[in-house]
């Protein structure tokens, strides 16, 4: 696999999981539903397997893969603070 197929399915797959916990945190409206509804177990296992892939893969990732992760990680957990009180 080529590293530009490699990179773009990374990023489709942090993406997913920020699709997700945006979700969770009610900032999109649930598919399913078409309810913004907030579930902040879940957001929190979500940013914690996003913290997990940014933990596991660091050094091995092109800056911009890293840089966006590590972006959308932080904006991710102020959004979950800022829900959660």
């Amino acid at each position: 696999m080529e590293n530009k197929q490699k990179r773009d399915l990374f990023i489709s797959l942090v993406q997913s999981l920020i699709s997700n916990a945006t979700v969770y945190l009610g900032l999109q409206k649930n598919p399913l539903s078409e309810k913004e509804e907030v579930n902040l177990d879940q957001a929190s296992y979500v940013i914690d397997m996003l913290q997990m892939i940014y933990e596991k893969t660091k050094g091995n990732l092109e800056q911009s893969e890293n840089d966006f992760l590590e972006r959308s990680l932080s904006e991710l957990k102020m959004q979950y603070l800022k829900i959660k009180n």
